[in-house]
């Protein structure tokens, strides 16, 4: 009834008992403390080629503004094969603050994962009352090197995020069976939502809800204080079906960009078999986390040993939970939780390449943590062995974790560091190595990229993403007529993605192939209508081809699709500028000067169309911005010589003329222009040679011919 107060269950022996608040607080101090200083590093760290080129990395979306546009794309994208509309608003709100400094975004998720440790450690003494428990499972979910992937992996914001949610849900839980009232069940049905708009997997937290009901809220028992099954699963009817409607659209995404893995190649009993193998191994792994890495590589058999030790162990297991249950039934519970929590990432529904991976245990160990910390007998008063035993025990649990942990943190400093260190302790793990390559392609370590790669061609010779991975590292090199044919062979052996498709495009354009490139650009269009360097490649193609009204009318669809997209103002000015619409040309290149800083195309062009206006200052202050940026522009030298030259200031003038040619030494109008400028400060024998050299590399040049007429007459 409303309004009635539930008690939870005392727990049995001296770690029940209620300490001082000065001793909690200083526990909740310290764990936060530790946790801080084990992964405070990792904001030194950079992005990795994993996830978060897509995520933040290369990801215009976001840079959009968050009301309407960056809620609306948040909402209905399916970016990456996910729905998670409130993780990607976490991205665009750390991408408003911090730009691409990876190691804000970094910090984020480690403030989160402190959140949730203590959050957790709060939680599990309001459901037990028993606090040095509950602290200990909270450092044990802080600390474990299996959770590093969650929390040092910025694309992995997903998993912080939606954590958050759950443990507060779990928090509102407790306070609606404490109390009753319609508004504490609103809070666990907002909680619960917006975990499941940072990640789907929250959709098991019904069924945890469930077994916190048996343990240790006590609610699902027989006899006196006990409620009855069917009430239970009725209360969590709206809670079933937010996670029934989340289901639906996490299937729908990877289905929508084909981004799951079909039954022919992983039938249905080899993902059972895998996923038995998994669950079990993700038990050896808490205990002994040895040769973690980021990406664990599908096995290409099956082992049926493998499969029926790990169905033997994790029967084995359950029996003794289910033996156990009178006694210690937090064993049962803390088991059941990870099986259930971890049953949708098993791989029965498989995306991505992976046979497992460490992220997916963030939750599902909680469980584990529970069974084992609630599992082992207290000590008793006098009991000086068993309690030495039981310090001892944590000691080496949290000192063992914090070693490992602070090791695998490291593997996570960048791509290259990452993906050595998933070659060196996983085998044939051809992923892996394409990942590696991409990283060295990064560092300009082209021969050593292409080593990499082609080594994973040769332990899958019809793995798609080697072939792509080559021929975008041979484009680097401006090897176009190489990556076009790896390029080729990515979308004949399956990869008919968007991606490959643009990159098919752009290596034909390159090479020339304008019309073949066009129909691969406009077949990632088709693909993926919403991306923004398809329609930039395709007006770039289009306006070097001489097709300057179609190149405007594709530009102006990339500024529809991104308001703020500098390469589509650059392109409408240089339009505009063309067809002498000045005044157009100056407002878009003036925008995209603004949204493109670094940009000395802008900077020159923008330069270029206050000089056909008049205003030579504005120009002046343009041509000196672009180079700052580009020292290298003969043309903007000179442009801005001759607007010095127009103010009187010969000498600086004469000093850019000078400039110009030293990096294009056949620069007619340089050459021309020193020379009017040469006359002005009389220097005759200088002014008479630079004509001449006019002459020379155009004899047609008739003002030179006249000035050196001239000059021959006052010499006279």
């Amino acid at each position: 009834m409303a309004g009635n107060v539930v008690p939870v269950r005392p727990p049995d022996g001296p770690a029940g008992r209620r300490f001082p608040n000065g001793a909690a607080w200083s526990a909740y101090l310290c764990l936060g403390c530790v946790t801080l200083a084990l992964f405070w590093r990792v904001t030194g760290f950079s992005f990795v080629n994993f996830d978060d080129g897509e995520y933040i990395v290369d990801n215009a979306f976001l840079k959009r503004d968050f009301i309407p546009q960056g809620i609306v794309w948040a909402f209905t994208t399916f970016r990456g094969g996910n729905w998670h509309p409130l993780t990607w608003l976490s991205h665009m709100l750390d991408y408003k603050l911090f730009g691409l400094a990876a190691g804000r975004h970094h910090l984020v998720n480690v403030v989160l994962h402190i959140a949730n440790s203590l959050l957790l450690l709060r939680v599990l003494r309001g459901l037990t009352g028993a606090f040095w428990r509950s602290a200990l499972v909270a450092a044990l979910f802080a600390l474990h090197p299996l959770h590093v992937e969650s929390v040092a992996w910025v694309s992995e914001r997903k998993d912080t995020l939606s954590t958050l949610f759950l443990i507060l849900a779990l928090a509102a839980y407790l306070r609606y069976v404490q109390r009753r009232s319609p508004g504490g069940y609103l809070l666990v049905i907002l909680a619960a939502a917006l975990g499941l708009l940072s990640k789907p997997t929250v959709v098991t937290l019904p069924l945890v809800l469930l077994l916190l009901d048996f343990w240790p809220l006590g609610r699902l028992r027989p006899g006196p204080g006990g409620e009855a099954v069917g009430g239970l699963i009725k209360e969590k009817i709206p809670l079933l079906a937010l996670a029934a409607l989340t289901a639906g659209f996490t299937l729908y995404a990877p289905v929508k960009l084909q981004a799951l893995m079909p039954l022919n190649l992983i039938p249905l009993t080899e993902r059972v078999g895998n996923g038995i193998i998994s669950s079990a191994r993700y038990l050896l792994l808490t205990v002994w986390p040895a040769g973690l890495t980021a990406l664990y590589p599908y096995p290409e058999t099956l082992s049926r040993s493998r499969v029926i030790l790990s169905l033997a162990a994790l029967a084995a297991l359950t029996v003794l939970a289910a033996r156990t249950v009178r006694e210690r039934p937090a064993v049962a519970m803390g088991w059941l939780w990870y099986l259930l929590v971890l049953l949708p990432m098993i791989g029965i529904v498989q995306v991505g390449p992976q046979v497992m991976a460490d992220r997916y245990t963030y939750v599902a160990l909680i469980g584990i943590f529970v069974a084992a910390v609630w599992g082992m007998p207290s000590p008793r008063p006098g009991q000086s062995i068993r309690t030495a035993l039981w310090a001892l025990g944590v000691v080496v649990a949290l000192g063992g974790c914090l070693l490992v942990s602070w090791r695998q943190i490291g593997t996570w400093h960048d791509s290259r560091t990452l993906f050595q260190r998933a070659t060196a302790v996983t085998a044939d793990n051809y992923y892996a190595y394409v990942y590696l390559g991409a990283a060295l392609a990064g560092e300009g370590r082209f021969e050593e990229a292409i080593a990499q790669v082609r080594r994973a061609r040769d332990i899958s010779p019809a793995f798609p993403l080697a072939h792509s991975t080559l021929g975008a590292i041979l484009a680097k090199m401006d090897r176009w007529e190489e990556a076009v044919t790896h390029f080729r062979d990515a979308i004949r052996l399956g990869t008919g993605s968007a991606g490959a498709h643009l990159d098919l495009g752009r290596a034909l354009i390159r090479i020339r192939h304008v019309r073949e490139g066009l129909t691969h650009l406009r077949e990632a269009l088709r693909l993926d209508p919403g991306s923004e360097e398809a329609y930039r490649e395709i007006a770039a193609a289009l306006s070097a081809d001489g097709q300057p009204d179609a190149a405007t009318d594709s530009y102006r669809k990339l500024l529809e699709l991104n308001p703020d997209s500098g390469e589509a103002h650059f392109g409408l000015g240089l339009s505009a500028a063309q067809a002498g619409r000045t005044r157009e040309a100056i407002a878009h290149f003036s925008r995209a000067a603004q949204i493109m800083p670094q940009s000395a195309a802008a900077q020159y062009n923008l330069a270029l169309a206050f000089e056909r206006t008049g205003s030579q200052e504005l120009a002046l202050e343009r041509y000196t911005l672009a180079l700052a940026i580009d020292p290298d522009n003969a043309d903007a030298h000179n442009n801005l010589g001759s607007i010095l030259a127009g103010l009187g200031r010969l000498d600086e003038a004469v000093g850019h003329f000078r400039q110009s040619l030293r990096i294009d030494p056949r620069h007619v109008e340089a050459h021309f222009n020193l020379g009017l400028a040469l006359v002005r400060q009389g220097d005759v024998k200088g002014a008479a040679a630079s004509f001449q050299t006019v002459l020379d590399l155009r004899p047609d040049h008739a003002p030179a011919r006249n000035q050196l007429r001239l000059l021959s007459g006052t010499q006279r």
